[in-house]
């Protein structure tokens, strides 16, 4: 008789245990991130930082062992007849079984951002007042203890400084007297998201955050006033060099005034002696049609390649600009080896 049927197999009972922990500790870090983002926990603080490290070295941490030591606990329960099978079996299940459902999320949340996710334009179209805005005048919402500072830049964005974290901290905007807009509060708050198209008159800023007696102010108040409506250019840069282009007005160019909000570095190879191209990062809107091309045409293949033409072909492109020079100075500038293309979106003049 083998005395060692009736053992438990620690090994199997690990595994199981482990494996159980992973799937408990993600789904911890999973609430807090919810909960910071419904202003319920702090965002700001270390501890909450190293909460959430805790969180993802430790599941991950458990993924491994939960996995290692069932298959430990399968193997040596077999090969010493111990009970515990079960145990070394659930625990693989369940290691498996998650994996399969990350994986799962991680394709899920890859196809909707590519294919069903709306853009998001906010900052190139801003908000524009609906019926429902509410109406309020400057210092309705009374103010609680000022702990935030805030400072007006030169181009019309606001800055505050870092304090300890705040409910519900959302920046409070109004255009004459009128809310337009309320928005979680980032360290700077960009002009885009104050000015209506067009917009002129009287802009009026402050932060606000949840109190127990609802939204308070707990800033000091920005407000400055516009005579003439701001106009925002995309600068396009070759290899250093400022260029003139004229854009196109379509959701592409929309969408790449986005992406180079932070400035957009393109780096673009030669390609039958007669374009430059380069991939952009990421696939961006696009409409193509057949176009026959120019020098000078900027335009882009498929969605994530942007190409400048200094020379002419026919194909199927989208459309988004046209560099406004000579031929002979388009193919000075990109005729001699590989170019760097840098765009940069802001408030000034169109051409520097």
């Amino acid at each position: 008789m083998n005395d060692n049927k009736g053992k438990l197999s620690i090994l199997c009972v690990l595994g199981f245990v482990f494996a159980f922990l992973a799937p408990l500790i993600y789904l911890a870090n999973t609430i807090i991130f919810f909960l910071q983002a419904l202003y319920l926990l702090p965002k700001d603080i270390s501890l909450n930082a190293i909460t959430m490290l805790f969180c993802r070295v430790g599941g991950f941490v458990s993924l491994i062992l939960g996995f290692v030591l069932s298959v430990a606990g399968i193997i040596t329960s077999a090969v010493n007849h111990k009970r515990g099978i079960g145990f070394g079996a659930a625990g693989y299940i369940l290691v498996n079984s998650y994996l399969t459902f990350i994986a799962f999320c991680v394709a899920a949340v890859y196809v909707y951002s590519i294919f069903l996710m709306p853009d998001n334009k906010l900052w190139v179209q801003p908000y524009e007042p609906q019926e429902t805005a509410a109406t309020t005048q400057t210092g309705q919402i009374e103010a609680g203890d000022i702990e935030y500072s805030l400072i007006l830049n030169d181009d019309y964005s606001i800055s505050r400084n870092e304090a300890d974290a705040t409910t519900g901290l959302c920046w409070h905007i109004e255009h004459n007297g009128v809310q337009i807009l309320d928005r979680a509060a980032d360290l700077v708050l960009e002009p885009e998201y104050q000015w209506l198209d067009g917009a002129t008159g009287t802009f009026t800023i402050y932060l606000i955050a949840f109190s127990d007696d609802g939204y308070v102010r707990v800033s000091n108040i920005i407000e400055y006033t516009l005579d003439e409506a701001p106009e925002a250019h995309m600068h396009l840069y070759i290899n250093g060099t400022e260029v003139p282009v004229t854009w196109e007005n379509n959701e592409s160019v929309y969408d790449l005034q986005i992406l180079a909000r932070d400035d957009l570095t393109i780096e673009m190879s030669d390609s039958k002696g007669i374009l430059k191209q380069g991939l952009i990062g990421e696939s961006i809107s696009n409409d193509a049609t057949l176009v026959t091309t120019e020098p000078g045409d900027i335009v882009l293949y498929s969605g994530y390649e942007m190409i400048i033409f200094y020379g002419s072909t026919t194909n199927v492109y989208t459309r988004v600009g046209k560099i406004d020079l000579p031929e002979d100075e388009i193919a000075a500038l990109l005729s001699d080896g590989d170019a760097t293309i840098t765009l940069d979106y802001n408030y000034g003049p169109a051409f520097e």
